[in-house]
């Protein structure tokens, strides 16, 4: 990939039959071949089951960036407290990527669009996910609208439009 640069080779716009009535990615980041994202019409196409920041949210997973809450220097920020999720099998969504090194030279976001709220996915009553700096506890979790300038530096580290 050229330096300073981005490039699509294809965008397909298609309607899938059968297709689950809700919005996500394949993955996280680009794969080889076929990258696929989902955002679902009801059925009348008047709306979507994903809008607004949820449709943002997904296309920067699929351009590489993890929950701010999965980096790898995430315990100098927050504790995450997995003994209060609702179901133990959304653990995932709370172990640290190490491929959050290529963009740590970015600093932390509290306020990111991809950061989880403290009591995402928790048993009632409970928080997840506790900032270090209580000053932060009610932000995290709340952007739901918009990236960040640290969302917009992470990707352009990733994609070597500036260096780290």
């Amino acid at each position: 990939m050229e330096t300073g640069s981005f490039h699509i080779s294809s965008i397909l716009l298609t309607n899938l039959d059968n297709a689950m009535q809700s919005c996500f990615a394949n993955g996280i980041g680009r794969d080889a071949g076929e990258n696929i994202v989902v955002l679902e019409a009801n059925e009348d196409t008047t709306s979507f089951y994903c809008e607004g920041g949820s449709v943002i949210l997904i296309i920067l997973k699929r351009l590489g960036l993890f929950g701010e809450h999965n980096r790898v220097d995430r315990d100098k920020y927050i504790k995450v407290h997995l003994e209060n999720l609702e179901d133990p099998e959304m653990n995932n969504d709370y172990r640290i990527e190490t491929f959050t090194n290529r963009y740590i030279s970015v600093p932390y976001d509290y306020y990111s669009i991809t950061h989880y709220a403290k009591n995402a996915n928790a048993k009632e009553g409970t928080i997840v996910i506790e900032t270090l700096d209580p000053a932060f506890q009610n932000i995290i979790g709340q952007n739901t609208d918009q990236p960040t300038a640290r969302d917009y530096e992470k990707i352009k580290v990733l994609y070597q439009c500036i260096q780290p």
